[in-house]
């Protein structure tokens, strides 16, 4: 009998912690699904962020792509206009080699003149010499630097291209 009794205990303390563990097991699976809820919507919540970013990611890669297109096409543009002057060289420099050959021409028969002008006119006959001379000093210099690369750039062709002169 005294075996049934401890079989008894045994079975009454079994149940007993088994509701006992199974009651305080409840609290933590309860907890557990609110925090998988909460997972789960936090994880929606995270995938509609990576969407919206993935558009917003998109535009700016679209808008980063056509700034660079238009980029190209400007420099591809300029380049095909700074080759178009560049390959005008040789009518420039006939023309500048013209223009101060007639200028110190002229300049030339001035000085001729100048002896044998009256006192009152040498003085615009020597300033328009100096001009003249001036003027083809300059356009030797410029055919200069439309003939070699090593001179300075023209001004005009500068100009043209809307760079500034150092």
């Amino acid at each position: 009998m005294q075996n049934l009794i401890y079989l008894i205990l045994i079975v009454l303390s079994a149940g007993a912690g088994w509701t006992a563990g199974n009651w305080s097991g409840k609290d933590a699976k309860q907890a557990l699904a609110v925090a998988k809820q909460g997972g789960e919507k936090i994880e929606i919540q995270r995938e509609a962020l990576q969407l919206s970013l993935d558009d917003k990611l998109k535009g700016l890669k679209q808008q980063h792509d056509a700034e660079l297109a238009q980029r190209d096409a400007k420099f591809v543009a300029a380049t095909a206009e700074f080759n178009r002057k560049v390959s005008d060289r040789d009518g420039k420099i006939a023309t500048l080699d013209r223009s101060a050959k007639s200028q110190l021409q002229r300049a030339g028969e001035l000085t001729a003149r100048l002896a044998t002008a009256k006192p009152e006119d040498q003085a615009g006959l020597k300033a328009e010499i100096a001009d003249l001379q001036a003027r083809a000093r300059t356009d030797q210099a410029q055919r200069a630097g439309n003939v070699c690369v090593k001179e300075l750039v023209p001004v005009d062709l500068l100009a043209e291209l809307r760079v500034e002169a150092l």
